[in-house]
């Protein structure tokens, strides 16, 4: 189980963000990362740029040390 961070920073030196991604994308690439063994973090964003528009996001965080297994299935497609 992947629990999600809780704060703005970065969850431990351990981890970096991968960036921000639509929540709709999010569950096909968490679910390969969890094929693939990549021990991953997650945060939820959410932003007000006017009364009536959201902008929610989900930043990933990665192990640094699954570096090469997650920035291959990041290149590999994963949206197709």
């Amino acid at each position: 189980m992947h629990a999600p961070t809780n704060g703005l920073e970065e969850p431990d030196e351990n981890y970096h963000s991968y960036g921000l991604f639509d929540p709709l994308d999010v569950e096909r690439l968490l679910k390969r990362f969890e094929a693939e063994g990549v021990r991953f973090r997650f945060a939820s964003r959410t932003s007000q740029d006017s009364q009536y528009l959201r902008n929610d996001a989900i930043e990933i965080f990665v192990n640094r040390d699954d570096d090469e297994v997650a920035k291959k299935i990041m290149t590999d497609g994963w949206r197709l």
